[in-house]
C-alpha cells in the first residue's frame, strides 16, 4: 500500500492537506501538483482532511503531491 498526502491552496487565505492510503497501483500515485485536478481530491472519499492553515493565496493551486510506501506493520507499531 501507499499512502498520499496532497497540499493544496484551497481558497482565501487558506491552506488544506489532505490524506489517503492508495494501493501501489493507483493512479493517483503517479500524479504531480500539475496534473492533479483539485475537484478529484475533494470528490475522492479516501481523502481525509487533516490540517487547515490561513495564509494569503487567492486561488486554488495544488502545492504538493507526496506519495510514500505503507504497510499495515507501520500501523501496528504507530499504535503501540
Amino acid at each position: 500500500m501507499k499512502t498520499i498526502e496532497v497540499v493544496m491552496h484551497t481558497t482565501q487565505r487558506i491552506r488544506e492537506v489532505f490524506f489517503a492510503y492508495v494501493e501501489d497501483d493507483d493512479p493517483l500515485t503517479k500524479m504531480t501538483p500539475a496534473s492533479l485536478d483539485p475537484d478529484a481530491v475533494f470528490a475522492d472519499s479516501r481523502f481525509k482532511l487533516v490540517e487547515t492553515e490561513h495564509l494569503a493565496h487567492l486561488h486554488i493551486d495544488v502545492e504538493a503531491v507526496d506519495v510514500n510506501d505503507y504497510s499495515l506493520r507501520d500501523q501496528v507499531e504507530e499504535r503501540r
